[in-house]
């Protein structure tokens, strides 16, 4: 990018050149693209849903997961959170929970 001043700044004040305000009226219209981007892509839905399942093993900061688990299912409602306890060694990968990348 180039060296553009985009403000005159002085001890008492401070405002926008002419190159700062056209860059800020072009930002304006980039970000009102995205939003309408936004909205094309997500359709007639505008928050998040589904379900998202979890294991902790035992003792592993359960109390601490459960508060934060608490705290996100209060502002997006339509996830299903489920906490569960395990000490079963997990294979991730073999159960098909994280693609191996061959």
């Amino acid at each position: 990018m180039k060296s553009i001043k985009l403000v005159e700044r002085t001890t008492r004040s401070v405002t926008m050149t002419t190159e700062g305000a056209a860059y800020h009226e072009r930002a304006l219209k980039v970000l009102a693209d995205l939003d309408e981007m936004d909205g094309a892509v997500g359709g007639s839905r505008s928050a998040p849903e589904g379900s998202c399942p979890s294991i902790s093993a035992p003792g592993w900061q359960t109390r601490s997961l459960s508060l934060c688990f608490q705290t996100f299912s209060g502002s997006i409602p339509d996830i299903d959170l489920m906490l569960g306890v395990s000490d079963r060694a997990a294979d991730l990968v073999g159960e098909g929970s994280i693609a191996s990348g061959a």
